[in-house]
């Protein structure tokens, strides 16, 4: 229990996070509203204390007075037994009455001998001040009164509260409310931090998931959205959308190392076997050494070729925000590169059917539509057997697509070829694709281009009746000619 309780002390114990900060936060608000119930409360008794004392207070002087407006000259047993009496307010005797609520009282005679005292405290000068006594103190702290037999002065009744019992009663009240109060701050702490962490419970779980994330774990982990509502679901989202795009990018250079790592070993054992050979001997032979540097050339040509396109290919999965305005007329980029081989390969037959009926505008930068067309291209020109005959085909896809399909009539391909013809460095004809040349990156250089682009490329083949590549981009906007 006690590591259990320090670990979770452990997660939340930054002073500037957001637990802390809404936690005291929702304290000092619940505690402020809590805390004006007692206060109240407590005010209210005091003015009812106060007064009620002033009240008994008055009602005790009352009931001396005329007690002692009823005595006779000779009654000092009676004044004796009239403090020795209950009083029928508050059943007690009002001697102990008098010591209960504070109060000094002396009573004296007409040549102000003293008959009857309820504390030691000399009173007789308030007699010689009389009402002035009780014009200067606060409270009728002191009175004066003045018993009358025969219209002649017969007893003085002299009264004085110190304000001790108030004191006492306001301290007690203090006292009371102090203890709720830190009672009520308790409660409201734990209260606000229960609140706290409810509320902020998905972010802790968000921090503590990607707190995990590492290079090896980044494409398995993602929030469930399903644990969040409102606002924080959206968030989630958006992290596992970067999340999505870390893993990417993570998964692009991981592959560029191992891809390249594994293509340049040939050549540069290659490279390394010739030198080796031309070191020993090979260059006091003119042939040797004349082979070896035109294999080394041939090689160094193959490896900077190898590593553009694997530039190329690693810039291709971020198109979308390199280049997310640029746009391209689709017809005008096609015509162009169909004119081109035209040009570079005369033997082959090129047709170009235009079914656009207007020009079309997509989002892609104009090089990259070049390069796509390019790579299907050559492929169909590389890959025709003897029926040198290639077809473009433009068109409008379910009204929201362009399509360009590219059709050659060379070897084809299996379904399982078909399935990994966008792979890197993935040959249909291993045999041949040496003297064919290129590195098998041509096709998956132009599928990253075109899922940048939010499009898409799918190929339809059969071994012996050549292969259609289909290119589907989507419509940005339509220029009318």
């Amino acid at each position: 229990m006690k590591k259990f309780i320090q670990k979770q002390i452990n997660k939340y114990r930054n002073p500037f996070s957001l637990v802390w900060k809404w936690g005291f936060l929702l304290t000092i608000i619940l505690f402020l509203i809590a805390a004006i119930w007692p206060i109240a409360t407590t005010y209210n008794s005091w003015q009812q204390d106060k007064n009620q004392y002033e009240e008994d207070v008055s009602q005790i002087d009352q009931y001396i007075i005329q007690r002692l407006n009823q005595l006779s000259e000779d009654s000092q047993s009676d004044i004796e037994d009239l403090f020795q009496k209950k009083v029928t307010i508050t059943e007690e005797s009002l001697q102990d009455e008098l010591h209960n609520k504070d109060m000094n009282v002396q009573v004296f005679s007409e040549n102000q001998t003293q008959r009857y005292h309820s504390f030691n405290e000399n009173l007789k000068p308030a007699i010689d001040k009389g009402a002035e006594a009780l014009e200067k103190t606060q409270n009728q702290s002191v009175r004066v009164e003045t018993i009358y037999h025969e219209d002649q002065p017969f007893l003085y009744y002299v009264r004085k509260t110190s304000g001790n019992y108030l004191s006492e009663v306001k301290q007690n009240l203090i006292k009371h409310l102090l203890i709720t109060l830190g009672c009520l701050l308790f409660i409201c702490l734990i209260v606000a931090f229960i609140v706290a962490l409810s509320f902020l419970s998905p972010l802790q779980k968000m921090k503590r998931l990607l707190k995990t994330i590492n290079a090896d774990n980044i494409s398995d982990l993602r929030l469930n959205g399903n644990h969040y509502q409102g606002e924080m679901t959206e968030i989630s989202e958006s992290i596992n959308v970067l999340l999505d795009k870390m893993s990417a990018f993570i998964e692009h250079q991981t592959r560029f190392v191992e891809d390249v790592s594994h293509e340049l070993r040939t050549p540069v054992a290659v490279i390394e076997g010739h030198l080796k050979l031309l070191n020993r001997w090979g260059k006091e032979d003119p042939e040797v050494l004349d082979e070896s540097l035109t294999a080394s050339l041939h090689e160094i040509q193959r490896m900077k070729v190898l590593v553009q396109e694997m530039l190329d290919l690693t810039r291709a999965g971020q198109v979308d925000v390199q280049f997310a305005d640029e746009q391209t007329p689709v017809r005008d980029v096609v015509q162009s590169v169909y004119q081109n081989f035209q040009i570079l390969y005369p033997d082959f037959n090129f047709f170009l059917e235009d079914d656009l009926k207007q020009e079309y505008q997509i989002q892609i930068y104009r090089n990259h539509l070049e390069q796509i067309l390019v790579i299907l291209l050559d492929n169909a020109v590389k890959y025709s057997l003897d029926r040198k005959e290639i077809h473009i085909t433009v068109s409008v896809e379910a009204i929201d697509y362009i399509e360009i399909a590219i059709q050659d009539f060379g070897e084809g391909m299996s379904r399982e070829d078909q399935k990994k013809v966008f792979n890197r460095f993935y040959r249909v004809d291993k045999a041949r694709s040496r003297e064919r040349g290129g590195n098998g990156l041509g096709l998956s250089i132009a599928q990253e281009l075109i899922n940048g682009y939010k499009g898409s490329i799918f190929v339809e083949s059969a071994p012996g009746a050549g292969s259609n590549f289909h290119v589907r981009l989507p419509i940005l906007r339509l220029n009318d000619e």
